[in-house]
């Protein structure tokens, strides 16, 4: 089954959503995702699309009330491509801001895949 073949549905009331075969997830799928927790396994989301859906949280445009997600990556050259955007290094990561002044977590991590981390405070 490929991302290009396969439509899904979810629902817009859940608090939680976990996917573990996320391949069929898509930008525009993950645009309108409005669980507050959200984690996408084997996603084949782009460094681009992320570095768009970051951009996205960051103008107020989508996920006002998302608390944090996680998302598989492509290992190579993540982290240049993904935070091509307005940060601060932290200790740990990378903090962002939202135009209304929200901020949030950036992490990298490589535990049994590589994956991006958001947590919103």
């Amino acid at each position: 089954m490929s991302k290009n073949n396969f439509r899904s549905e979810i629902p817009e009331s859940l608090n939680s959503l976990t996917i573990n075969t996320s391949k069929f997830i898509n930008y525009n799928q993950l645009i309108r995702l409005t669980a507050r927790y959200i984690t996408l396994d084997q996603s084949f989301l782009t460094n681009q699309e992320l570095n768009m859906f970051l951009k996205s949280w960051m103008s107020c445009e989508s996920h006002l009330d998302l608390k944090s997600i996680e998302i598989d990556i492509p290992l190579s050259k993540a982290v240049n491509e993904i935070m091509d955007l307005p940060h601060e290094v932290t200790k740990n990561g990378y903090k962002i801001k939202r135009c209304d002044g929200k901020e949030a977590k950036v992490t990298f991590g490589l535990w049994t895949r590589p994956y991006l981390y958001l947590s919103i405070n």
